[in-house]
């Protein structure tokens, strides 16, 4: 809003400036001080911005500092709330953890027993929005950590497929098939990557 304040302050000075040439031109000297007035005015503010943004500079950078050290445990906080209540383990009235970053710090969730559940859902959340690749990372990471969890397997699967990567879908989706063959889905995607990789 400062910055905006700034840059709007800055361009009405310079029309000042030009109206209160233009009325000089024209010989309407009174005009031309009512436009040198409002240009001052807008000097004025411009500097208070300037002086306002250089004393907010150093929280300023210590809040850029502070998202970039907490982006990735804040995806899987929003995506773990929105699972959350998507699942009804908690209240859809209730307010999301996400939305309180002073409790938010890197690695809260690492060791948390969910982590798996957590990543899950992030993974989702990112698939559906044609993230595909870094939802590979987090079903990849949940593969790991429950090696039986063939819905995990079968996900990065299909990012891989969708990346383009079809010989290295091909394992994943092998693995989701064998261990749930009552789903069709699974031995679908497994034969079209071993198809598209021949």
């Amino acid at each position: 809003m400062i910055s905006l304040t700034l840059a709007d302050a800055r361009t009405e000075a310079v029309r000042c400036e030009q109206d209160a040439a233009a009325a000089r031109k024209a010989g309407r000297e009174a005009w031309a001080v009512l436009h040198d007035a409002r240009r001052q005015d807008r000097l004025t503010v411009a500097t208070r911005c300037s002086e306002l943004l250089e004393t907010l500079e150093p929280a300023q950078a210590t809040r850029r500092e502070w998202e970039a050290l907490t982006a990735d445990t804040r995806r899987i906080a929003l995506a773990a709330d929105l699972e959350l209540k998507r699942r009804a383990v908690i209240d859809p009235e209730e307010a999301m953890k996400s939305s309180e970053p002073e409790g938010l710090v890197p690695g809260d969730l690492a060791d948390d027993k969910r982590e798996h559940t957590i990543r899950e859902a992030l993974g989702r959340a990112l698939f559906h929005t044609q993230q595909y690749s870094e939802a590979a990372e987090e079903f990849r990471a949940v593969a790991t950590h429950a090696p039986t969890n063939d819905y995990a397997l079968f996900c990065l699967g299909r990012c891989l497929q969708l990346l383009g990567r079809h010989a290295e879908a091909q394992e994943p989706l092998a693995q989701a098939a064998a261990m749930g063959p009552s789903r069709r889905d699974y031995a679908l995607y497994r034969d079209r990557a071993r198809a598209a990789a021949a």
